[in-house]
């Protein structure tokens, strides 16, 4: 499993936005066959929270951010919290929005962070510029996008609330929606911080596809609140993943912490896959949908 260290194949940057394009054509093949319903959105947005660990995740070994302490992990909370506040807002005011610079031109940027990465190799960000190698001042710039993109979406939260007194869809306050994405952060950032080996370093990639799945079912659970007009709750048999990792390191590592992350990942992508299982036969039933069957044309 890549660690973010060694060079990968350009094959692989390729291959990576392939799998985009694949995943909006089905929206295209849904409209075309009379097949769209409202399990279009959580479909999409769901895969989205899933598979933007991956794509983060290739930013990271395209820049090779394993040389960079805390790197990897520093760009997938930035783009875990980005999407969640995206869909945060979303559950205040009813309608999904976008700014000036938001996910098509992300998408942009990073193909064409991969495509020059395919071409030059990721040894080309590793130039330096002012005492600083490119890739740290990508890290930066980074950074400041998000804080400036962040910001946007706290204004719409703390103003564009459409329940009574301003608050979310659901009649809900529109601040406790940050208790489930503190609840994925914090243990995270203090399981990979207090850890005494490097174990986290050099399986990043399974310490980032855990915390991912933890955080993609707290933001599929917002999304089917804004959907459902229902209020979220704050525990998820989910959390049970990273309090393991958290009670064997505070009990002095009584298992192997590698061995541990390995059940632990399994778990926590095994609770994410019932629950979308689950709440997708509910909406079914609900609203007389067939899932995956395309009905005759009239």
């Amino acid at each position: 499993m890549p660690n973010c260290y060694a060079e990968l194949e350009d094959l692989h940057y390729f291959s990576g936005e392939l799998s985009k394009i694949l995943r909006i054509l089905d929206g295209k093949q849904a409209r075309r066959t009379g097949a769209a319903s409202p399990l279009g959105e959580l479909f999409d947005h769901g895969c989205d929270s899933i598979s933007q660990v991956f794509v983060t995740l290739n930013v990271a070994y395209a820049l090779r951010l394993g040389d960079v302490r805390c790197g990897t992990f520093f760009v997938v909370i930035v783009a875990i919290s980005l999407f969640y506040c995206a869909h945060w807002s979303t559950y205040c005011t009813g309608q999904l929005s976008f700014s000036k610079f938001d996910v098509t031109e992300a998408q942009v940027t990073i193909i064409l962070l991969l495509l020059i990465t395919a071409v030059f190799g990721p040894n080309i960000w590793t130039i330096g510029i002012l005492g600083y190698q490119l890739r740290h001042l990508l890290l930066l710039g980074t950074l400041i996008g998000s804080l400036y993109q962040c910001s946007s979406y706290l204004d719409v939260i703390f103003t564009g609330g459409v329940g009574r007194n301003g608050s979310t869809v659901a009649g809900t306050s529109v601040l406790f929606p940050v208790c489930p994405l503190l609840a994925c952060i914090v243990p995270f950032a203090m399981i990979y911080s207090k850890s005494r080996s490097a174990v986290f370093d050099e399986n990043i990639t399974l310490f980032v596809m855990c915390f991912g799945a933890v955080a993609a079912k707290a933001t599929n659970r917002l999304i089917v609140g804004h959907m459902s007009r229902s209020e979220l709750v704050l525990w998820d048999w989910i959390y049970l993943g990273p309090i393991a990792l958290m009670l064997n390191q505070y009990y002095d590592f009584v298992v192997c912490e590698r061995k541990l992350l390995i059940w632990v990942t399994f778990y926590t992508y095994t609770s994410l896959l019932v629950y979308c299982c689950v709440i997708t036969r509910q909406i079914c039933y609900h609203m007389k949908i067939y899932c995956f069957k395309v009905p005759p044309r009239r």
